[in-house]
């Protein structure tokens, strides 16, 4: 993709290029219990969700740009520790991709940002966890 391009996603496309960044980073390891994190969907079946997602750019309203400040989401492991996923090392166009659609979802619900990130926080871990609230594969 064209850094330069000016690129709308979906959806199911933003999801996606976010579970397969997120997915990157593992197998990981918790630093204080030595628990193996096999995957993204081992993490989010064995920690527990703290706090709310934040993407900074999208704060300060930097749809593309150059040096990120990046985003982050917390977890707590078992053993007490919090560990981050993060954006960092995601392609720019991949990044933009996703800024673009959270904000333009965030404006088209008439709701903030901050608000949006953690419906996008839920759709993440349902499409990595296979289904919905109701057990139906998320068709976002």
């Amino acid at each position: 993709m064209d850094p330069e391009e000016h690129h709308c996603v979906t959806g199911e496309q933003a999801i996606t290029l976010i579970v397969r960044h997120l997915s990157s980073q593992f197998p990981r390891t918790c630093s204080t219990c030595g628990r193996q994190f096999e995957s993204l969907r081992d993490f989010f079946l064995t920690t527990s969700a703290i706090g709310d997602a934040i993407s900074f750019d999208l704060e300060l309203g930097d749809l593309r740009p150059q040096d990120p400040l990046g985003a982050m989401a917390m977890s707590n492991c078992s053993c007490g520790t919090t560990l981050a996923l993060t954006s960092e090392g995601m392609p720019l166009p991949h990044l933009w991709s996703v800024h673009q659609w959270a904000n333009a979802e965030a404006k088209s619900r008439g709701i903030k940002i901050a608000v949006f990130l953690q419906d996008a926080r839920r759709l993440t871990r349902q499409r990595v966890l296979g289904a919905g609230a109701d057990g139906l594969p998320v068709s976002r």
